[in-house]
């Protein structure tokens, strides 16, 4: 896109996540599976819960490939796993739930499970087997003569804690951490588990946003006759950063 950017851009709305993160411990993914692997080598505990999106593919690569490394293996759940097919249908590096190292986590919310339930019939029917084949429930931990890193969310909380080795692991944040730090009712569950869990928290995470390097030569190869801030904290920052800002607030009109 910078090689060859449109022309003649009367204006471009530009996004500033990292402007005020920039820096940290983990700058990239290729960080975030180093660190990956060194939680999982020092964990007294045989199963390392991480909080992730299912829908953050690139985290989930990263996830994976800590898992090869550290020779552990990577459970998933069948929503994510009905993720990583759709998405390996554009890709063929995508992880697959057929691959080596990777288990289903197939727990019982009352009703089944839920995100089996809710793959269609015809989708369900191709994906059953491998899930029949790579399935694992809660107690099948106990057996695991590896370490498992067991992707998870809030809704997974009541199936997480009939595992056995769950209590005094290390748990893995890989979000942003200012999700844990508003006051939702998300949080408070995450913090309740944790503390009747007596987990211990390590935040390894790297924004997908773009650095403000990135921005900066996106802005210069675009050459807008006008930008805009936008999705950021720090909008006075950018008449240093960027060429030809104007600053406007919510609800204003700009005519072009």
């Amino acid at each position: 896109f910078i090689s060859k950017p449109p022309e003649r851009v009367d204006c471009l709305l530009m996004e500033g996540t990292m402007l005020a993160r920039e820096g940290g411990k983990y700058p990239d993914e290729a960080a975030v599976v180093q660190g990956i692997i060194e939680a999982l080598q020092k964990s007294a505990n045989t199963v390392i819960p991480v909080y992730c999106s299912g829908q953050n593919i690139d985290r989930i690569v990263s996830l994976y490939k800590a898992v090869r490394k550290a020779k552990a293996l990577f459970v998933v759940d069948p929503y994510t796993a009905y993720m990583l097919r759709v998405v390996g249908d554009i890709s063929k590096s995508i992880p697959q739930i057929e691959w080596d190292n990777i288990r289903v986590f197939v727990a019982n919310y009352g009703r089944g499970d839920i995100y089996i339930n809710k793959i269609s019939s015809s989708e369900r029917k191709e994906m059953m087997f491998s899930l029949g084949k790579k399935k694992i429930k809660a107690f099948d931990f106990i057996s695991l003569k590896q370490k498992a890193l067991l992707l998870m969310r809030n809704t997974m909380i009541p199936v997480v804690e009939k595992i056995p080795q769950i209590r005094g692991a290390t748990l893995i944040y890989s979000q942003w951490e200012g999700y844990l730090k508003k006051n939702t009712p998300d949080a408070k569950k995450f913090w309740e588990f944790t503390k009747r869990n007596n987990l211990n928290i390590e935040y390894i995470h790297t924004s997908g946003h773009a650095t403000v390097e990135k921005l900066r030569a996106f802005a210069r190869a675009v050459k807008p006759k006008l930008l805009i801030p936008i999705h950021t904290n720090e909008p006075e920052r950018y008449s240093s950063l960027f060429s030809n800002v104007k600053l406007l607030n919510d609800g204003d009109v700009l005519e072009i």
